[in-house]
């Protein structure tokens, strides 16, 4: 039986580098991740498609992950599995805890998929980094982020990210620093 253990670690996101039009881009953002409580999934072969320990979430993150999970299903193509939420950072408190509940059950679905789907798909899928790259850089990279933001002139309004969805493109890493 095929599994799959998936850890992603929260961030803490330090400043958005471009909120007042100043440049050709807007937000950016630099932060960090840090090794402190996991957001960790469980995902193994299965008879059937089914998710566990949603009650971790808050009701929006848990209608968050049924929608993104059902459309990475299918585009993914992945087969049947039971994909268990383990543990998580705490909730709204600035850890980027949807981003890596998110990102880290795509992650773990691709390894059970039929057709393998990169990075930048995933980032699609998960709908994250509407405003700045920070939580999406740190759960691919880990360490000290500065990301360049989306261009201006596709960010209409200037919004926090949980009311704005993430672009095709993910904002580009400018520099990551170990830490």
């Amino acid at each position: 039986m095929k599994a799959a253990v998936i850890r992603a670690f929260p961030r803490v996101h330090v400043a958005l580098t471009d909120m007042g039009r100043a440049t050709r881009r807007a937000f950016g953002g630099i932060g960090f991740s840090y090794k402190g409580p996991e957001t960790t999934w469980r995902v193994k072969d299965s008879s059937r498609f089914e998710l566990s320990g949603l009650d971790l979430l808050d009701v929006a993150a848990q209608q968050d992950v049924c929608e993104v999970a059902e459309v990475a299903r299918k585009r993914m193509l992945v087969r049947p599995v039971q994909a268990s939420l383990r543990t998580i950072s705490r909730q709204h408190c600035g850890y980027g805890t949807k981003t890596a509940v998110l990102l880290g059950l795509l992650a773990a679905l691709r390894n059970f998929s039929d057709r393998h789907a990169s990075d930048l798909e995933i980032i699609e899928l998960s709908r994250r980094g509407g405003a700045s790259g920070i939580g999406i850089h740190a759960f691919f990279h880990g360490g000290v982020i500065w990301d360049g933001g989306h261009a201006s002139e596709t960010v209409s309004e200037l919004m926090p990210s949980s009311y704005r969805r993430g672009d095709p493109a993910a904002p580009p890493l400018l520099a990551r620093w170990p830490f």
